[in-house]
C-alpha cells in the first residue's frame, strides 16, 4: 500500500471548522505540504437547497491559526484564568443537582485549561 494511504495528518482545528456558506463541518485536507480546511458542496446540493455555494471552499490554516493562538493565549493568560473559568462553568445559585455536581469538578475544568495551554504551545 502506499504511504500516504496510513499517513495520519495533523490538523489543528480538526472537526471545530464551520463552512460559512452553508453550515457544514469542514474536513482537513493536505494541499501542497500545507493544512487546509474544505468544504465539498456538490451542484445537486446547492440547487436543491436554493444555496448558492462555490463546489470547493478552502481555508488554508496558516491564514488564521496565528489569530486564534494569540485570542487563546489571551483568554488564558494567568491573570485571566479565572475570568475564563468563571465565564466557562455556570453560577451554581440557578443550577439544579446535577448540575452543581458539574460545577463541584471546576478544579477539572482548570486542568483542562491548563492542556489547552500547553497544546497551543505545541502549535506556535
Amino acid at each position: 500500500m502506499p504511504a500516504q494511504a496510513h499517513d495520519r495528518r495533523p490538523y489543528a482545528f480538526g472537526g471545530a471548522l464551520f463552512c460559512g456558506v452553508c453550515q457544514r463541518r469542514m474536513q482537513g485536507h493536505w494541499i501542497n505540504s500545507a493544512p487546509y480546511y474544505r468544504c465539498r458542496f456538490p451542484n445537486e446540493y446547492a440547487l436543491a437547497n436554493k444555496i448558492s455555494h462555490p463546489r470547493n471552499v478552502y481555508l488554508r490554516e496558516d491564514a488564521f491559526d496565528a489569530q486564534v493562538t494569540d485570542w487563546l493565549a489571551t483568554a488564558l493568560a494567568p491573570g485571566r484564568l479565572d475570568e475564563t473559568i468563571d465565564l466557562c462553568v455556570p453560577k451554581t445559585s440557578s443550577m439544579s443537582c446535577d448540575q452543581a455536581i458539574f460545577v463541584d469538578q471546576a478544579s477539572d475544568v482548570s486542568v483542562f485549561l491548563d492542556a489547552v495551554q500547553v497544546e497551543v504551545g505545541r502549535f506556535r
